[in-house]
């Protein structure tokens, strides 16, 4: 019998584009602590091929408590499908974490499926809460837990962000590992948290109201040693970084590739800034190269100079232009986020928009465009406050109503109307062929023939902003599996 069930819901269509779905970080991350004193067992309804009978068996066993995380979007709706079983099935409680139940903890903790909601960090207030149900004590004692005493719900306050470096390892071995190895150009990947937070202000951006703008570090050569562990024990060839804002402290970063240079591991970035890209001279670039860096992630988000001021963005359209090609000198693939949908953008900045992302496929052979994603009006943030004041959005009045929204579409951006919205979403579909991006999955030549093909279709409808009769649209829920 396993003391604590953890259930990982799936994340997105993403999750089918890959080989393999990605590790369960943020569950891993989450009983770090508590796994060295009490038993886990994990099902990933991913991965699993009747999670529901897998689901009563544990429950049947008694554990003392179920967990499951979530962020804004659709894996809320598996996560209250996985906790009407537990429900129906036990009186074992449950607590839920993740990004937004920390956004929205009262909202989250009024579900009646849920018993405990953890906000913000959840290791040491997921390590308590299990010793609590176990051996008594004052829940009060549990820092960050929302409880319901009754019918009146309850928190606690929140405690010190913790030390990244002072964390323990993640206990992989509550996993096949096997399972969650994708594949990123022949290279079994694994995801790795080496910092946590960003300093920056940007105005829709969860990273405030989560870490308070404040950026911890787990230190070079412990971030050196945990990944040189990884590689020689489990075989992996290829570390993908989740962090927000991974080259904020150079001297760290250069720590960091001069200690994976000779480990044979390639290497991705999530999160990294313009600002710090600027300050890189060339030998710093082509350590990176020489390291085995092969992709990076800049949120540029617009190609609107009024919108990049609005949106509290640093770094000018210049700036960009500029840094993406002094990079097409590397053979590091960089991809460049973009959204809108957000009141204040208008047809011309999306013109300005697409205008930038075909620029920045012209000078960058190794430029990637994410999809134009569609605003998340995220809980906490000054652009979700600004917009719920001015009465523009109304937010869903429950946990489950925020199940809905997406990347990809979601039930705000009709709030601009139906011709703007599907404008967003036809934008959405042309951008994932834009570019040369699906190269780079592992999937069918088929597939990736005619997803080269559509590209110059695709490249050609962003070139003359012509997204009229379109009837490929009805492969868009089929590609991401809405």
């Amino acid at each position: 019998m396993a003391d604590i069930l953890l259930i990982m819901p799936r994340i997105g269509y993403m999750d089918s584009k890959r080989s393999k779905p990605a590790i369960p970080l943020s569950l891993l991350s989450a009983v770090r602590v508590a796994c060295r004193e009490f038993s886990v067992k994990l099902i990933d309804i991913r991965i699993s091929k009747d999670y529901k009978s897998e689901i009563i068996s544990e429950l049947n066993k008694k554990p003392l408590l179920v967990a499951t995380t979530c962020w804004t979007g659709p894996m809320i709706r598996d996560v209250i499908d996985v906790l009407k079983i537990v429900k129906s099935s036990s009186n074992v409680p449950t607590v839920v974490g993740g990004v937004h139940p920390s956004l929205l903890p009262s909202q989250t903790i009024e579900d009646r499926l849920i018993d405990f909601v953890i906000e913000g960090e959840g290791e040491e207030a997921f390590y308590r809460l299990v010793k609590y149900i176990k051996y008594g004590g004052s829940i009060e004692d549990i820092p960050a837990l929302w409880y319901k005493d009754g019918t009146t719900v309850k928190h606690n306050k929140k405690g010190p962000l913790l030390d990244l470096g002072n964390l323990p390892d993640l206990s992989y071995e509550i996993l096949n590992i096997e399972d969650y190895l994708p594949l990123y150009a022949g290279r079994k990947s694994i995801s790795f948290e080496s910092s946590r937070g960003c300093p920056f202000a940007c105005r829709y951006c969860y990273q405030g109201p989560f870490n308070n703008r404040i950026i911890r570090f787990m230190p070079a050569d412990e971030v050196v040693r945990r990944l040189e562990n990884i590689h020689k024990r489990y075989g992996v060839e290829d570390i993908y970084f989740i962090d927000d804002n991974f080259y904020i402290d150079l001297e760290r970063g250069r720590a960091i590739a001069e200690g994976l240079r000779d480990l044979g591991l390639t290497y991705q970035v999530q999160g990294v800034d313009v600002l710090s890209l600027m300050r890189m001279d060339s030998g710093y670039l082509r350590l990176l190269e020489e390291s085995g860096l092969r992709r990076i992630t800049i949120g540029v988000e617009t190609g609107s100079e009024r919108l990049r001021k609005y949106l509290n963005k640093k770094g000018s359209i210049n700036d960009i232009v500029d840094v993406i090609r002094r990079l097409s000198s590397y053979n590091i693939i960089v991809y460049c986020s973009f959204f809108g949908g957000y009141p204040e953008e208008k047809i011309e900045d999306i013109e300005k928009s697409v205008e930038l992302i075909l620029k920045l496929i012209e000078i960058n052979p190794n430029f990637r465009c994410s999809p134009y994603y569609i605003y998340i009006p995220f809980p906490g943030t000054p652009m979700f406050e600004e917009m719920v004041g001015n009465g523009f959005f109304k937010p869903p009045e429950n946990f489950r109503g925020w199940g809905e929204f997406s990347w990809e579409s979601n039930p705000y951006i009709y709030t601009q109307g139906k011709e703007k919205a599907e404008l967003y979403r036809r934008l959405y579909f042309l951008t994932l062929f834009a570019d040369s991006k699906f190269k780079e999955y592992e999937t069918n030549y088929i597939i990736k023939t005619l997803s080269s093909i559509y590209g110059i279709i695709a490249r050609y409808r962003l070139k003359k902003f012509n997204f009229k009769f379109m009837p490929e649209m009805s492969l868009y829920k089929l590609i991401l599996r809405l």
